[in-house]
């Protein structure tokens, strides 16, 4: 079971994977302003990256025809 747990959140996280490698900076100041400093996530987002978040997410597992699963956990998400 943890097995697969572990699988599936990698799975499920893994439209961030590509923007984590390329750009590490951008989610390292993206952490400190929401979790750290608690600005809004949507405002942040914005100034950082020009979209949420989570709309990259869903657009990336349409785009990379991921299991529905995780499309739905992400419109759920927003």
């Amino acid at each position: 079971l943890w097995q697969d747990i572990h699988w599936g959140s990698l799975l499920f996280l893994s439209p961030l994977w590509p923007m984590a490698v390329a750009y590490p900076k951008l989610l390292e100041e993206w952490e400190l302003r929401v979790i750290h400093k608690g600005q809004s996530a949507r405002q942040v987002e914005q100034q950082l990256f020009g979209v949420r978040l989570l709309d990259l997410c869903l657009g990336l597992t349409e785009a990379w025809h991921l299991p529905i699963w995780v499309s739905q956990g992400y419109k759920l998400l927003l």
